[in-house]
């Protein structure tokens, strides 16, 4: 019987079937093997067509005229943001354009800078093409689409450094703060000409905190009576 067999790590799992063509039954293997092939086989030329069409159509739904227009797709990657789904149809097509335009000099003079370009164009639309599976395709463990979990777990990490900063200025003020006003009055006493940045510059230092966590919680020395620091 056929598994699914996953590829790949992370969330760049991909669920393929296998087929098991050395176990006994193993011609029933292999002619299921090929009925599955010739059902899901698309080839290279039918695959781009494919692609080709859910592009354009995408494309004239957000108010792109003419999608075959080389034109009307250089305006489009100009007017929508890079990493907008628009963005990246667009940025497809015209190299499908590119890889037409150099396959046809390369029919006529199959030079070695012509096929560079080809190549070159080829892998431009590879990339493209990694980064549809990316947005539009679901990691396995969870049915979620990657982007969603990237962006997820992009919240996470920003949250849990903002969370360690907090955690960190408030128990400076608690555990460090009285030290570190005692330093900064003795430090600004034996060096007057220091600024209040720059005083704040050296116990944020010496204490391994930021710079804004010592202005919120310490007084500038250099003004007197003032409760906070300005």
């Amino acid at each position: 019987m056929p598994e699914d067999v996953k590829s790949g790590v992370g969330m760049m799992v991909r669920t393929q079937i296998q087929y098991d063509l050395t176990a006994k039954g193993g011609e029933a293997e292999w002619q299921a093997s090929r009925d599955h092939m010739m059902i899901s086989f698309m080839g290279t030329g039918e695959k781009r067509q494919e692609i080709a069409e859910q592009c354009r159509v995408h494309l004239k739904s957000k108010g792109v005229e003419d999608p075959q227009d080389p034109m009307a797709l250089n305006n489009a990657l100009n007017e929508f943001a890079e990493d907008t789904m628009t963005h990246l149809a667009a940025k497809w097509l015209f190299e499908l354009y590119r890889i037409n335009s150099v396959k046809a000099e390369v029919l006529k003079d199959a030079n070695p800078k012509s096929l560079e370009h080809l190549i070159y164009h080829a892998v431009e639309m590879g990339k493209i093409q990694e980064r549809f599976f990316w947005r539009q395709g679901n990691e396995d463990a969870t049915g979620k689409s990657r982007e969603t979990l990237g962006l997820a777990g992009k919240r996470q990490v920003k949250n849990g450094q903002q969370g360690n900063e907090m955690r960190t200025d408030n128990s400076f003020g608690v555990q460090r703060g009285a030290d570190a006003q005692a330093y900064v009055d003795d430090l600004s006493k034996r060096k007057p000409h220091l600024s209040w940045a720059d005083l704040q510059r050296r116990v944020a230092k010496k204490f391994d905190v930021s710079e804004s966590t010592i202005k919120r919680h310490l007084t500038n020395p250099k003004k007197v009576g003032s409760s906070r620091s300005e």
